[in-house]
């Protein structure tokens, strides 16, 4: 973030829980928190204070967009929709960031339409999808994304950061 070096589509790969969604939204607030009036930039992290990390953590960003299944898959014509969205220019943000949990829910026809945005990113704009593993997504998009495996702590850090932190 610091050294504005972000690929324009990031592929979150872990288990149930092991945060992937968090970060996500972690990244949206960092991308685009105000807090930092001396520099003019944002910080590499979010305040959770400002205008800006208050709308993200409360999913009230329009810029910060979550694209989720609709019933048991995502569809064609959310893709679509979108694509419509992410023609215009973000409304207040410097990053738009469209995150799409459980990206393996897509259809083969959304997955599909998904590849246009992927192969021509729009300017500022990050995508984020989050998988179980990358067996379940077209190849096609994973080779667009640069991929972060995600794992559980193990027991012992996590309990040696909580015994630090609080």
């Amino acid at each position: 973030i610091r050294e504005q070096a972000l690929p324009h589509a990031l592929l979150f790969v872990g288990g149930r829980g092991v945060g992937k969604r968090l970060t996500a939204r972690a990244l949206a607030m960092a991308l685009n928190c105000q807090s930092d009036p001396e520099t003019g930039k944002a910080p590499a992290e979010g305040c959770g204070v400002c205008r800006a990390c208050r709308k993200i953590e409360t999913d009230q960003h329009p810029d910060v967009i979550w694209v989720s299944a609709a019933g048991a898959s995502i569809r064609i014509e959310q893709i679509r929709d979108l694509c419509r969205t992410l023609a215009l220019k973000p409304f207040e943000a410097a990053t738009r960031v469209v995150v799409i949990p459980d990206a393996q829910a897509m259809t083969a026809s959304a997955a599909n339409a998904l590849l246009k945005v992927l192969e021509e990113p729009p300017a500022q704009t990050l995508l984020i999808l989050t998988a179980i593993q990358t067996a379940a997504l077209l190849p096609t998009i994973v080779s667009r994304c640069q991929l972060l495996r995600f794992s559980p702590i193990d027991r012992e850090s996590l309990t040696r950061y909580l015994v630090a932190r609080h």
